[in-house]
């Protein structure tokens, strides 16, 4: 056993199947992933619900927007009636409400397309940088590992705020690593980290903390490498070409912002204070349990990654961890797998001593599952490299097999890919009572469709929601329908007079609601319970589904 894994971590570059990687080269893995998850992209843009919080954002987005094109006028902003909105910002629901604006199109489904286009924006840098680190074979295996973590999918129609988040880093990633290929920094690159960090900055500045990353090319152009040593004109210089990246990546950040263009330095520095130390406490289902967001255990994100990743994807992980533990130890640029060990171990690291306050599964660190896709590329092609070279091509067929196990869930899951669990979370039917699965309520589309189809006029529909969640179900119901709206323990209580249906969500319990009256209609998928509608009136398609 020993020897088997002192195989795996020998040696210093990337796989035997491709011993000299290039920045420069050509990503044919890159460009063959990104027009599949284009095509994905088009073909189910149409499918997702409306998340819960989602026509909050949108909303706002469309306050920003008429606050750039009716003259900059601020009331605009301080007129929106939730306030900590201020703090976020602002750039992709600004970018859906400009897209609806000049299309006419409806401004959901546009949230979900500009959400989409950022998960199709993530295997490019994922392809390239798994490319950069372990070769030709990595880089295949890393596109094929993103699209196989159904989680990643699923967040990508919905997730107006992580997922554009986790395209960012995976791009400033790259834009790192590009920067150290030549000898000298220059002016192209410092324009590019700016961007690339501007992006992260603009949509999410409570992640600042990624700017870490830039002492790869601090280090990689200010410090002699052999004998390591400082030149202190030359550091100091790299130094200052670096901080004008941070200015220009400033200005991307407070461009679309508009309560930064009232304070462009306090506000920005206010808000990642208030992302970091975020207040309010949600309950969060763990391990069959409710537990609030700001005191849960300290293995709450290991245990979700490990149930929410294909369990062979994560075996590729760990492998991949460990051979760039190596790679920093003995490699030619240590900097380069060094960024991509902090990127993952540091937010882990800071959650189990600070023990941030989270919740909605995986969701705050979604950005770490296009991180983990190219550590198990990494460790696949390793893998690969060990088989016999008489097998050829079928050695690194292997573990794209291996990684594509898990593709069918796109289709069984669908649109509800970001409930996926894996065979250790235990039987699907309960899966809801152990763990978080539609947690954001799109299947309350579904629901809504049901109810529309029935033979009722004016549907009188209990609905267990805030008016955060509430257009999840009413942005597809009838017109007609009339609802009132509960969010609370309702579960041995007789059935409202005059309602024709409730529609309850698992979060919080509520699809336990009214449990004395029948269930007429389920949304679920692969077994695991989304939603229920209940009624004491027999409908006439009551099938379950």
């Amino acid at each position: 056993m020993t020897s088997f894994f002192t195989k795996i971590l020998r040696g210093e570059g990337p796989s035997s199947l491709d011993e000299h990687p290039s920045t420069h080269q050509t990503s044919y893995a890159g460009w063959a992933f990104t027009a599949l998850a284009l095509f994905l992209w088009f073909m189910v843009r149409n499918d997702y619900g409306v998340s819960w919080d989602q026509s909050v954002d949108l909303r706002f987005g469309q306050a920003v927007f008429r606050y750039f094109t009716e003259g900059f006028h601020y009331e605009r902003i301080t007129e929106y009636p939730v306030a900590n909105l201020k703090f976020y910002s602002p750039l992709v629901a600004l970018l859906a409400s400009w897209v609806a604006a000049t299309t006419g199109a409806n401004l959901f489904s546009c949230g979900a397309a500009i959400i989409g286009l950022f998960w199709v924006a993530t295997f490019w840098p994922v392809c390239q940088v798994a490319k950069i680190l372990g070769g030709s074979a990595a880089s295949w295996l890393a596109g094929l590992a993103l699209l196989a973590m159904p989680t990643y999918m699923g967040h990508g129609f919905i997730n107006a705020k992580d997922l554009p988040f986790a395209a960012a880093v995976a791009w400033f990633l790259l834009a790192i690593l590009w920067s150290t290929k030549r000898r000298h920094l220059r002016w192209l690159e410092i324009v590019v980290l700016g961007l690339a960090f501007g992006m992260v900055l603009a949509v999410r500045p409570g992640g600042f903390f990624v700017g870490a990353l830039f002492f790869v090319p601090l280090f990689e152009h200010g410090v002699l490498q052999k004998p390591l040593a400082f030149e202190w004109p030359k550091f100091l210089k790299v130094g200052l070409l670096l901080g004008l990246s941070v200015v220009l990546a400033w200005i991307v950040m407070i461009a679309p912002w508009p309560s930064a263009h009232k304070s462009p330095l306090w506000h920005p520095f206010e808000s990642m204070i208030l992302a970091s130390k975020f207040h309010e406490a949600y309950p969060v289902l763990f391990q069959g349990a409710q537990v609030q967001s700001n005191k849960l255990p300290w293995n709450y994100f290991f245990v979700y990654f490990g149930l929410t990743i294909p369990p062979l994807i994560l075996l590729g992980t760990m492998i991949g961890q460990a051979r760039l533990v190596v790679m920093t130890l003995k490699g030619s640029k240590r900097s380069q797998p060094m960024a991509l060990l902090f990127l993952i171990w540091f937010p882990l690291l800071a959650f189990l001593v600070l023990r941030m306050n989270v919740y909605d599964g995986i969701r705050h660190f979604l950005f770490l599952l296009p991180l983990f896709a190219i550590s198990a590329a990494i460790g696949g092609a390793r893998l690969a490299g060990m088989l016999p070279k008489s097998l050829g091509i079928l050695r690194g067929g292997a573990m794209a097999v291996a990684f594509a196990i898990s593709i069918p869930s796109l289709w069984s899951l669908h649109p509800y890919q970001y409930s996926y669990y894996n065979l250790f979370a235990g039987p699907r039917g309960t899966l809801h009572q152990r763990f978080e699965t539609d947690y954001w309520v799109t299947s309350y589309r579904e629901a809504a469709e049901w109810v529309r189809n029935q033979e009722v006029k004016a549907p009188r529909v209990v609905l267990a929601a805030n008016a955060f969640s509430e257009p999840a179900f009413l942005n597809f119901s009838s017109p007609d329908l009339q609802f009132f709206s509960v969010l609370s323990n309702l579960k041995n209580e007789p059935w409202p007079d005059g309602a024709d249906f409730y529609v309850g969500t698992v979060r919080y319990g509520q699809s336990e609601n009214f449990s004395s009256t029948p269930i007429v209609f389920k949304v679920e998928r692969d077994g695991i319970l989304m939603s229920v509608i209940r009624s004491p009136k027999p409908q006439s398609d009551s099938g379950l589904r």
